[in-house]
């Protein structure tokens, strides 16, 4: 029921949205075409986004070929850039914790070492940036629940 909406709600993150035209020509530069291709696939692009996070932020737009309305992410600039700097500095820290002699290399019995932790961050982290495969992942749960990519369910094969 609502109670859960509200709750998930909680944890959403309070980021302003970039405006519709940084979104848009962030959109064109994700294109090898530019806007001349963001044209070609879509007719329509509303530059209020449906939702903004830290990552990037959500807008509709209609699709050329089929008049669907979907969901565009587009990621927030330099973001790539950022989590190469970040991630620079954090593995430079977790070698210098390895290193040091009262950062034991084995707690509760499991041995353990910052460098591979953040290693296994880094992987991670990069992965939550790359929105192709939040794509795919967003066709799998459509095949597997039997719906068509529009979020409807598959029409029944005629026997």
């Amino acid at each position: 029921g609502p109670e859960w909406i509200d709750a998930m709600a909680t944890l959403q993150d309070k980021v302003p949205a970039n405006t519709g035209q940084e979104a848009l020509d962030l959109a064109y530069t994700t294109l090898e075409g530019g806007k001349e291709e963001f044209d070609q696939l879509f007719t329509d692009f509303d530059s209020t986004p449906v939702a903004a996070a830290s990552l990037g932020q959500v807008h509709k737009a209609t699709l050329r070929s089929n008049g669907d309305v979907v969901a565009v992410k587009v990621q927030r600039p330099f973001l790539r850039k950022i989590y190469d700097q970040d991630l620079k500095f954090l593995t430079t820290i977790a070698q210098w914790m390895d290193k040091m002699p009262s950062a034991s290399k084995n707690v509760g019995g499991v041995a353990s070492s910052w460098t591979k932790i953040f290693e296994d961050a880094e992987v991670i982290l990069y992965r939550e940036i790359d929105y192709r495969d939040e794509a795919s992942n967003g066709v799998r749960f459509c095949e597997d629940f039997g719906l068509t990519r529009g979020g409807k369910p598959v029409p029944p094969k005629a026997k």
